[in-house]
């Protein structure tokens, strides 16, 4: 019954307050622990379809048995602090993973710049919501200049309409 609680708690939460753009979001860790995979066990697999598969297999089924794991171990120390630090950390864990909102903000951004006729527009649109959640950059994105960090405090004309249409 928590859970349904916590599912309804973590809509409404979805629905007030969105997606921060501050606040990283699991997607963005589980980005990073495929980053550092790639970087640190990839190497000791052989270069050969088979090492592949099973390289990636072993990625497939750890990425879910470490996230599920964390989550666990989180949720059961705030059970032991008290049930409603529970129905936070579920209620908030709920909100992150709908984040109906900001989807719903950011596909709006996609479609007007469709409407509008501007595809490198609408590209950017699809990577700006790409690079928030954590996602993977296409070859056709342009990336930043790597002198140049991401701060979320500066804004394109772009995300600053996003901003208001969302908030």
């Amino acid at each position: 019954m928590l859970i349904l609680y916590a599912m309804l708690i973590g809509f409404a939460l979805d629905l007030l307050f969105g997606d921060p753009a501050w606040l990283p979001h699991p997607v963005v860790w589980m980005g990073r622990y495929i980053s550092g995979y790639e970087r640190r066990v990839r190497p000791l697999f052989p270069k050969t379809p088979r090492g592949e598969l099973w390289c990636g297999a072993l990625l497939a089924v750890s990425l879910p048995l470490l996230s599920f794991a964390l989550a666990r171990g989180v949720c059961l120390l705030a059970r032991r602090l008290h049930p409603a630090a529970e129905l936070a950390v579920q209620s908030f864990w709920c909100a992150q993973a709908l984040a109906a909102r900001g989807l719903a903000c950011e596909s709006k951004n996609v479609y007007e710049a469709l409407r509008g006729g501007d595809l490198p527009g609408a590209r950017k649109a699809v990577a700006r919501t790409r690079a928030s959640s954590g996602g993977i950059r296409s070859a056709s994105t342009p990336r930043a200049s790597p002198k140049r960090r991401w701060r979320p405090w500066r804004r394109t004309s772009a995300t600053a309409w996003s901003r208001r249409c969302c908030i």
